[in-house]
């Protein structure tokens, strides 16, 4: 777990490390070796994560580990967090299309250009 940098910073300036981030990561392969999934997609911040069924898989003599695809972590509607269910900052596929207008119609116009600069990997002038 201390190979994780912000783990390790913490570790050494005697800052604690909770149970359920140490366990976070943990669980999330178990999930994983349990589904035997074959790939897996997040955002970068979660590769470490992501990375730890690798550990499980060999471990349990898995032959074909699996792959991983990760995404930059985006801004939410909210233009200053990164996008993250718990700070209410997203907009869901399947949401309400009104609720989904409602949210798209106050994002900023530096935000939107950011979405579109992901989406397309462009450059986008406003």
């Amino acid at each position: 777990m201390l190979n994780r940098l912000d783990f390790k910073k913490r570790f050494i300036n005697n800052i604690k490390l909770t149970l359920k981030e140490v366990l976070y990561p943990i669980l999330q392969a178990y999930d994983s070796l349990q589904l035997n999934s074959n790939i897996e997609v997040g955002g970068s911040d979660q590769l470490l994560n992501i990375l730890m069924v690798r550990l499980l898989q060999k471990k349990n003599n898995v032959n074909d580990l699996q792959s991983t695809i990760t995404f930059p972590i985006i801004v939410g509607i909210d233009g200053l967090s990164k996008m993250s269910k718990s700070l209410k900052n997203y907009i869901l596929i399947y949401e309400d299309a009104c609720d989904i207008y409602k949210k798209l119609k106050n994002i900023s116009l530096i935000t939107i250009s950011n979405y579109f600069k992901f989406i397309v990997n462009t450059s986008v002038f406003i």
